[in-house]
């Protein structure tokens, strides 16, 4: 969808517009075999929840904001409850080398 951000703000006082633009792309994406919908700007997604679209045809219309929301309360709840936090060791968690790390900025400032 091309949509400035002025378009989709105006959504919330007229949705009809916007709700009928991301319907047509919405089944255009079906076609092409998309299972799932993430409106690509939050305030987009809020004027999709607010007008009720909440799925289109089989696949969810999935409110990002508010799944990195849940998910962060998932995270905090099983921290409180068992210890369990974001590890920092291995590969995910532990600092490069810093020999990479200095080639890597090199990199960077080319």
């Amino acid at each position: 969808m091309e949509l400035d951000y002025p378009t989709v703000a105006r959504g919330f006082l007229d949705p009809t517009p916007l709700v009928r633009a991301f319907e047509a792309a919405a089944q255009r994406a079906l076609a092409a075999g998309a299972e799932v919908l993430i409106p690509g700007q939050m305030v987009f997604a809020g004027v999709l929840w607010q007008n009720g679209r909440h799925r289109a045809g089989e696949a969810p219309v999935v409110d990002a904001l508010g799944a990195c929301l849940k998910t962060a309360e998932l995270l905090a709840t099983l921290q409180r409850a068992s210890g369990i936090c974001p590890a920092r060791r291995g590969v995910f968690g532990a600092r490069p080398p810093a020999a990479v790390l200095a080639r890597l900025l090199l990199r960077a400032q080319r």
